[in-house]
C-alpha cells in the first residue's frame, strides 16, 4: 500500500519561522564556518526578541515605526553581508548549507521578523511543539491508538487542557464542566 503524505494548506493566515531553530543553525555556522553574518543575525535576533518583550511587558501594541525602520535596515544589513561572505558562484548548482541557510533569511524575510511587528505572534513555536509533544509520546510508547476515533478524543482532551492551562483556568473544571454540562463560553462549541 502506498503511502502518502498529507499536506494541509491554510488560507488567510500569515505564518512566521520558528526563531530558536534559526538561532541553532545560524549557530552552526557560526561554528562550523566562522561566517560573520551569521553571528550578527544571532545577536540581531536575540537583541529584537528583548525589544519586543520590553514593549509588550509595557503593555504597548506594537514597536515604534523608527524602530522598526531601523531593525529592518539592521537586517537588511546582515543579510549584504552574508551575500558577501557567501557569493553565488555561477555554474555550480550545490549550494553550502550557509547559503541555503542565508536564502530562507532572504526569501523569508517576513517570516522570520513577523514576531516584530506583529505582537501576537511568538518568537519561537516551543509552546506548539510543547502541545504536540504528548501525543507523540503516545504513539512511541503505545506505538498508536487502536481507532480513528480513539486519536480524536484523545485530540479533543488534550486541546481542552491544553486551551484551560493557556487561558490560566482549572484543567479539571473544564473537563468536568463539559461532562456535566456547565462549561464556560470557552469551551461550549467544540466539534465532534
Amino acid at each position: 500500500m502506498e503511502k502518502r503524505k498529507l499536506s494541509v494548506k491554510y488560507e488567510n493566515c500569515s505564518h512566521a519561522l520558528c526563531n530558536a531553530h534559526l538561532l541553532r543553525e545560524l549557530q552552526g555556522v557560526v561554528e562550523n564556518t566562522g561566517q560573520v553574518w551569521a553571528d550578527q543575525m544571532m545577536m540581531f535576533l536575540r537583541k529584537s526578541k528583548q525589544i519586543v518583550d520590553r514593549y509588550k511587558e509595557a503593555n504597548q501594541a506594537g514597536l515604534p515605526l523608527v524602530c522598526c525602520e531601523s531593525l529592518v535596515e539592521e537586517y537588511a544589513q546582515i543579510l549584504l553581508l552574508g551575500e558577501q561572505e557567501n557569493p553565488l558562484v555561477v555554474g555550480q548548482r550545490k549550494r553550502s548549507k550557509a547559503r541555503c541557510l542565508l536564502d530562507r533569511f532572504v526569501d523569508y524575510s517576513g517570516e522570520v521578523c513577523r514576531f516584530m511587528f506583529d505582537f501576537g505572534v511568538p518568537f519561537d513555536n516551543n509552546l506548539a511543539e510543547r502541545d504536540i509533544r504528548g501525543v507523540k509520546v503516545k504513539l512511541k510508547v503505545c506505538g498508536g491508538f487502536r481507532s480513528v476515533e480513539g486519536a480524536k478524543n484523545y485530540g479533543k482532551i488534550s486541546s481542552i487542557i491544553g486551551t484551560a492551562i493557556k487561558q490560566k483556568t482549572s484543567a479539571f473544571n473544564a473537563v468536568s464542566g463539559i461532562i456535566t454540562g456547565t462549561t464556560t463560553s470557552l469551551f461550549q462549541n467544540i466539534p465532534d
